[in-house]
């Protein structure tokens, strides 16, 4: 009650100040009753001031309520958005790189077939110089004595020619069946020679000659075949021969 009446005194000084003369000559009574009105009134204001502030809250709150959703949705359509350029641009790079590994990828494998088609002609050529060459080198040795070097040659020349008619697909075999035909009439002068050079020559080549002969044999030609294969038992028939003659020496 003490306060309550401070109260009234800051707010209605005025009142309180015309009243004072007066105060002494009210009863207890009728202070009670002026103080009653006075304290009515004045919670009929603080109620409306209350309820005012009350109202201005809400608003306040509602205010607050409907910013904070707006932030809300405002910051998930900002990170969805980021969300998809930033997938976007992943998708983007990724087909870029797998655009570029696949055109490098291309690239590269045409080149390595270019090498391996440049590798291919290198190694033909090769061999079929290697078969002319072998050739050429028979025509030179026309000593007896040489005729198992010849020999050797032309056996080399035959392997070599049928390599390079293999790696170009070529089954035109006239040059080998030409080419076994001469083999088969040195060995025939072989054969008949008396020459101990030559015989001493070719017994030292005995297992190195009938191995070349054996990869002729596989050659898929009935010609060739029926040429090295009549050459081979006469091969063997003159080893024997020589064996022996070694040995009864």
């Amino acid at each position: 009650m003490k306060y309550i009446f401070l109260i009234l005194i800051f707010l209605f000084p005025e009142t309180i100040f015309a009243q004072k003369q007066n105060i002494k000559s009210l009863s207890i009574h009728e202070i009670d009753s002026i103080f009653k009105v006075k304290f009515k009134i004045l919670a009929q204001q603080s109620k409306h001031k209350e309820d005012s502030l009350q109202r201005e809250l809400l608003v306040y709150k509602t205010k607050e309520s409907y910013y904070n959703t707006l932030l809300g949705f405002q910051s998930g359509v900002a990170f969805t958005v980021i969300g998809s350029i930033l997938t976007l641009l992943g998708i983007f790079s990724w087909i870029f790189t797998n655009n570029s590994v696949k055109k490098n990828q291309k690239l590269f494998d045409k080149k390595l077939k270019e090498i391996e088609q440049i590798n291919i002609e290198l190694e033909y050529e090769l061999v079929e110089h290697a078969s002319l060459l072998y050739i050429s080198g028979t025509v030179s040795l026309r000593q007896e004595k040489d005729f198992s070097i010849k020999f050797d040659f032309m056996l080399s020349a035959i392997l070599f020619k049928f390599k390079a008619l293999k790696m170009t697909r070529n089954t035109d075999y006239n040059i080998l069946i030409s080419l076994t035909r001469e083999l088969n009439a040195l060995f025939g002068k072989i054969n008949s020679s008396q020459e101990p050079t030559l015989k001493d020559r070719m017994s030292k080549q005995k297992d190195f000659f009938l191995t070349k002969i054996n990869k002729i044999l596989n050659i898929e030609n009935n010609d060739i075949k029926t040429i090295i294969s009549e050459m081979r038992l006469k091969m063997i028939t003159y080893y024997k021969t020589i064996e022996t003659t070694q040995n009864n020496a």
